[in-house]
């Protein structure tokens, strides 16, 4: 499989060099590129990370060193702790300091090339730098003009991808290769993705689009090729919506295997008002269905693995396509999730209230009417709570931002929190699961943007 992979990333390579720009163009635009991949939820006020495809955009003003034409950095330097309590488990990001670092090099007006790298130590708990560790990634972004059409290659380190609303891949950490054609707001887009969830997977994405409706074939081949799981999705936002307003939807149908003809849908509604000064408010829903043996293991229960656990995770729902592969295999899944995150001014620009709520329900039934039920952390993340039990959880951090610089971002955070990301001692490797409840801790965190 990694030799096919190769293979075909390889021919893509040498078609994207081939083609000859006939007209130089910048970079596209960040609309454009969505069309590309969604590294962030745009309908959300969780933090965005950095992203390597937008390193000259994302420089507004407030950071340390400016771009220039062919050059540009940026650094997010986090460093916190949790504080210990009776009956209250840290999570293993404590005591950490962690760097996401960018460097973007314009090497020619047609190709930006960006290497990523992020220095960490996870634990003072653990010792002196023994969990000390940089992690690098490197992406070029080939971008011009033939015969009226805008085309991009991306490749390797695709970061964060959302396909579609989200269904079943959401800010997906991924590396492969992306490349995409467009002409007024029609594009076609391929992508290739390498290990996912499995030790022999991989992704293939053929997508059609019209501005944000866009019509994809999913090939998800597993076992090193020996199963080729596919699903046709449609996917798209309701046009002529205000502004503050978006309403999208997104349905999936499986067409081969054992778990042919299974389905999976979500809608999600998602309100952004505008409001006076630096307050501001995001409020949605989210409604998910899927029908057991929709997933890449059909009715199989099948554990999946994810990586890398940074501590960026938390800065994202509990509520992901993710979270339904494993209990797919024995139950139709109903998910329902609200949303809230709330920034309110406490009467000096500098001191901001904070908070980040979700609360998120998760109802199943067994069709094959055999009783079985499957174990899983309850809320606080000390006891067990049995599927298909109905299980509704309220996941949050709430607290105060202090932004002791006018015209920079920089600031300090005191956290009460009961998520954390889950991870070993070394976030490179794989874990069955993104985020962990705990009982409430408290978090401190001191973040600066280079």
């Amino acid at each position: 499989m990694r030799l096919m992979f190769g293979r075909v990333m390889g021919l893509i390579l040498g078609l994207g060099l081939w083609i000859p720009p006939v007209q130089a163009v910048e970079p596209a635009t960040a609309f454009e590129l969505d069309y590309i991949v969604r590294p962030w939820d745009r309908w959300s006020l969780l933090d965005h990370r950095p992203a390597n495809r937008y390193l000259w955009r994302q420089h507004d003003g407030t950071r340390t060193f400016e771009p220039t034409a062919r050059l540009a950095f940026l650094s997010d330097l986090l460093i916190g702790t949790q504080v210990p309590r009776t009956g209250a488990t840290l999570g293993t990001w404590h005591g950490h300091a962690i760097a996401d670092t960018y460097f973007g090099v314009r090497a020619h007006q047609n190709i930006d090339v960006n290497v990523n790298l992020i220095a960490f130590q996870m634990s003072a708990s653990l010792g002196y730098r023994s969990t000390a560790k940089i992690v690098p990634g490197i992406a070029a972004h080939l971008h011009g003009s033939v015969g009226g059409m805008q085309a991009d290659l991306v490749t390797l380190d695709l970061g964060q991808v959302t396909l579609g609303q989200g269904l079943m891949f959401e800010q997906l950490p991924l590396e492969g290769v992306m490349g995409r054609l467009r002409w007024d707001e029609w594009w076609l887009r391929m992508l290739i993705g390498g290990q996912l969830h499995s030790s022999g997977d991989d992704l293939f994405a053929f997508t059609a689009g019209w501005q944000d409706l866009q019509f994809t074939w999913f090939l998800w081949p597993q076992s090193n090729l020996l199963r080729w799981p596919q699903w046709l999705d449609l996917a798209g936002e309701v046009p002529g919506l205000p502004q503050t307003l978006r309403v999208g939807f997104e349905g999936m149908l499986r067409i081969d295997g054992t778990g042919k003809g299974r389905t999976a849908a979500m809608g999600r509604v998602d309100w952004i008002p505008e409001l006076a000064g630096t307050a501001a408010l995001h409020v949605g829903y989210q409604y998910r269905w899927y029908e057991r043996g929709y997933g890449p293991n059909g009715s199989k229960l099948a554990s999946t693995f994810i990586r890398p656990a940074f501590i960026w995770r938390e800065d994202s729902y509990l509520t992901n396509g993710y979270e339904g592969f494993w209990p797919s295999g024995l139950f139709d899944q109903h998910w329902h999730t609200l949303m809230v995150e709330l920034d309110i001014p406490l009467g000096r620009p500098w001191i901001v209230g904070r908070i980040e709520g979700e609360v998120w329900g998760r109802f199943m039934s067994d069709p094959s009417d055999r009783n079985i039920e499957l174990a899983t952390l309850n809320t606080d993340g000390t006891d067990v709570h049995w599927w298909p039990e109905p299980d509704v959880r309220f996941y949050h951090r709430i607290g105060l931002e202090l932004r002791p610089f006018k015209h920079r971002r920089d600031r300090f955070r005191l956290w009460m929190v009961n998520k954390v990301a889950n991870a070993s001692d070394d976030p490179v490797r794989t874990t069955a699961t993104r985020l962990v409840p705990r009982r409430p801790l408290i978090a401190l965190e001191l973040e600066l943007f280079l």
